[in-house]
């Protein structure tokens, strides 16, 4: 690489400057990358965890040519080792083919410790993976996407023509189902948010839960991630079962004849047994019922969740996307995946889903 490279975070007028754009274009092959560069601007630039007087923690690696390779990182204080710690969401990381097999990747990185103390991975191609792995990062596992067919009486019938091979996809790809409107389910209430704000306490009673590595949630991050999402709205269900509260997110779509609901993230505290959390999950299930829905779905490593899939008939469990992470010395040991409560919504891979089934 020239002598003149260097690593530097990309500023926010950077971000919608022609040398970015160079970039953007040539690594997604787009001519026009005003809509990538809105997008952009929401998941950094728009983060709440990112203060407005820093940089973006997009980190650049340029040359005498212009920028050749690019790490985005999501902050996420993690709950780890009895402690929350500064980790990072390693995303959108991307090396122009000239310059890969340089070290460019390497760099990046270690120009992104110095603002973090850990970096996590979560659905990463196979060129990270094994830079990830050839710089020493902990492989924790795979997390696990779950299914179970509701409304067999449409969904059977429909599942044999598929596998007959008699269906033709719609043309449409992606459409919004609207939620249920009713507000209990057997001993559970449901309200549908608007938005996250009067949910504090339940916030701070699933932070406080000592027992499993996570995520820190605020109020402030989840209206941004889920709330002030550009791209297709969620649906955010608070659910009360005799005074133990808990958070449901979820897509509720339509695609190639299918009426889908994932649940992206799932927010409960400390305090909620196993069973009322299954109380909850058949509760969910019923409301994505209501709603239409024939294939539910999930993807996670909570094993109260998993265990929940399993206990129930019509239900598939398969192994996806790898969990890592990395310290720049090595220091913080490695955990079991069943230790930890991940789902798609923790990250961004629920966000490209997303784009994709949508035409985006």
């Amino acid at each position: 690489m020239s002598s003149h490279s260097q690593v530097s975070r990309l500023t926010r007028k950077d971000l919608h400057g022609p040398r970015y754009a160079t970039f953007l274009k040539e690594i997604f092959a787009m001519e026009d990358v005003n809509s990538r560069v809105a997008w952009i601007k929401w998941l950094f630039q728009d983060n709440p965890a990112v203060a407005e007087s820093e940089s973006l923690t997009i980190y650049t690696y340029c040359d005498d040519k212009g920028i050749v390779g690019q790490l985005g990182i999501l902050p996420c204080p993690t709950f780890l080792h009895g402690n929350f710690v500064r980790n990072g969401w390693c995303v959108d990381f991307h090396v122009l083919e000239r310059a890969q097999r340089k070290g460019v990747g390497g760099k990046l990185l270690q120009a992104a410790y110095t603002d973090f103390e850990m970096l996590s991975t979560l659905g990463q191609t196979d060129l990270s993976y094994n830079l990830f792995l050839k710089l020493g990062w902990h492989q924790i596992g795979l997390m696990t996407s779950c299914k179970r067919l509701l409304n067999i009486q449409r969904a059977i019938p429909k599942m044999l023509i598929h596998k007959a091979k008699m269906f033709k996809p719609n043309q449409c790809a992606h459409q919004v189902i609207h939620g249920w409107s009713g507000d209990v389910i057997g001993t559970v209430a449901v309200k549908i948010l608007s938005n996250l704000s009067g949910c504090e306490e339940l916030m701070a009673d699933r932070n406080s839960y000592t027992q499993k590595c996570f995520v820190k949630k605020t109020v402030e991050l989840m209206n941004w991630r889920y709330v002030n999402c550009p791209q297709e709205p969620y649906t955010i269900l608070l659910l009360n079962h005799g005074g133990a509260q808990a958070i449901a997110v979820l897509r509720l779509y339509t695609i190639n004849g299918w009426r889908r609901g994932h649940l992206i993230d799932l927010l409960y505290g400390g305090t909620m047994s196993a069973d009322q959390v299954s109380v909850i999950m058949h509760a969910i299930e019923i409301f994505m019922s209501k709603s239409g829905v024939e294939v539910f779905e999930a993807e996670t490593s909570d094993a109260q969740v998993l265990n929940w899939f399993a206990s129930g008939p019509l239900s598939v469990k398969t192994q996806t996307t790898r969990f890592l992470y990395g310290t720049p010395d090595g220091s913080v040991f490695p955990t079991a995946m069943r230790d930890w409560m991940l789902f798609t919504g923790d990250c961004d891979i629920d966000i490209v889903n997303g784009l994709f089934l949508s035409g985006q």
